[in-house]
């Protein structure tokens, strides 16, 4: 619909009103005694959303022996979707094998509850409260688990102690669980703005959110990849090229830091020159690939590896201050600034 123009009135002094268009209340199911949210958007916008469509309160999943990654991702999708009673049910048996998976993925899902279970049929609820999952919490929570292991798998190298590798490892699941429940309470504000408002939060901000969280949650799988990598290798003792990685990951962090900071306070720190931070790290990296062409081939590719996967996290914590300032990862020519 094109831009339109309305006059303002006002009734007895009191509150304004401006008509809505008719093609567009017809369109969205718009009659008398209909209500519409309202939300304050950015540059002083109001943003007008007719009545949510509620979603049906049950989803009915018929798995596909011949396709069982499929019938998973049904699951998955049907949770971060919304529904509150999902229905899991087979033409036959729902053999051994394929129960233990669904309940491995269940297990991913917060909230999520066998609620009734038979050879045929397993009924699962959520039984989160919505408007009692912050999204801002919840994405503060990724943070400081993302930090937490990115610090931990450098660590871990260093010391060598493989106990705190596996730890990291670990911790992926917590991050996905995490991200998931990011997610549904992201779609759950979209669809019933409220929820957002409840929060502080504009409608517009939660497509800020759902990108963040996805970036957090792949430095998350990084961490992980650093100390599966490690160990896959045989957990090599890391001593020549200890400095290098230190002072990288000191780097890191600030640069993690910052990101976080920024981004949560909805407001660019600035307490830090990222360009001179990145460009730091890019130099220690730089010489920690060098020096990895001395050594036994299997700890060189792991030395390349490490230093590829923090440059990718770095990276992340770049397109992240990207949401906020959209300068640090491109030039608005579309030409890399090549930071790290």
């Amino acid at each position: 619909m094109a831009m339109i123009s309305r006059k303002v009135q006002q009734v007895g002094g009191g509150s304004f009103i401006v008509s809505l268009p008719k093609s567009w209340a017809d369109k969205v199911g718009l009659e008398k005694g209909s209500s519409v949210s309202m939300a304050e958007g950015i540059a002083n916008t109001l943003i007008i959303y007719p009545p949510a469509k509620k979603l049906s309160p049950e989803q009915t999943i018929v798995l596909d022996f011949s396709d069982p990654i499929r019938s998973l991702g049904e699951l998955v999708g049907s949770y971060l979707r919304g529904f509150d009673l999902i229905k899991v049910k087979s033409k036959g048996r729902i053999d051994p094998k394929m129960r233990n998976d669904l309940k491995s993925v269940i297990e991913k899902l917060p909230g999520l509850e066998i609620v009734e279970e038979s050879s045929s049929e397993i009924s699962l609820q959520c039984i989160l409260n919505p408007s009692a999952i912050n999204p801002k919490k919840l994405l503060e929570r990724m943070f400081k688990l993302s930090k937490g292991m990115v610090h931990d798998s450098i660590q871990s190298i260093l010391s060598a102690d493989k106990k705190l590798a596996q730890l990291v490892i670990a911790r992926d699941d917590e991050m996905d669980r995490t991200y998931f429940l990011l997610v549904r309470s992201v779609r759950k504000a979209m669809q019933e703005p409220e929820f957002a408002v409840q929060y502080g939060l504009h409608p517009i901000d939660l497509l800020d959110f759902r990108v963040a969280g996805m970036l957090i949650e792949g430095i998350g799988d990084k961490s992980a990849d650093i100390s599966t990598n490690w160990l896959d290798v045989g957990a090599p003792k890391i001593e020549d090229e200890g400095y290098e990685i230190l002072e990288a990951a000191k780097r890191l962090e600030k640069l993690q830091e910052e990101s976080m900071i920024s981004f949560l306070e909805q407001r660019p720190r600035m307490s830090i020159d990222v360009r001179q931070v990145a460009s730091e790290m890019r130099s220690f990296l730089s010489e920690l690939e060098r020096s990895s062409f001395s050594k036994p081939l299997e700890e060189a590719r792991f030395l390349q590896h490490l230093g590829s996967v923090m440059r990718e996290i770095a990276r992340s914590c770049l397109d992240i201050l990207d949401l906020l300032v959209p300068s640090y990862g491109s030039d608005p020519r579309g030409q890399g600034l090549k930071l790290i």
